[in-house]
């Protein structure tokens, strides 16, 4: 696995959007509120920023080749799940999990390197 500060900036990097991210649809979820047919499309989303945000987050997540470990980021940074939950979701050990957890993360952080996201 690779280290650095460039790792550890671009997994900070993410792990703060994906809390940004879990934070506005909590405080969604806490209002239930009634959306206007208007305002569907863009009812989760405050302003641009929330947009170009969650399409990045999305797109560093789509980089990821494998699939396990593609599901366990998004369970885990944009879901809010532990990775116990996961394991117990995706019929893996809590071991596994961590290990994929770990790859997807790498395999971002290769791709950001080599793509100069």
């Amino acid at each position: 696995m690779v280290h650095g500060r460039e790792y550890n900036e671009c997994l900070q990097m993410l792990k703060r959007i994906a809390w940004r991210l879990q934070y506005r649809a909590k405080c969604q979820r806490k209002k239930e509120i009634t959306i206007a047919p208007d305002n569907v499309l863009y009812s989760s989303f405050k302003n641009q920023t929330d947009l170009l945000s969650k399409l990045y987050v999305e797109e560093l997540v789509g980089l990821i080749p494998s699939d396990n470990a593609r599901r366990v980021i998004k369970k885990i940074y944009i879901e809010d799940k532990t990775e116990k939950v996961v394991a117990l979701e995706l019929n893996m050990t809590q071991q596994a999990v961590n290990k994929w957890k770990k790859r997807g993360l790498s395999m971002i952080y290769q791709k950001m390197i080599s793509h100069k996201y």
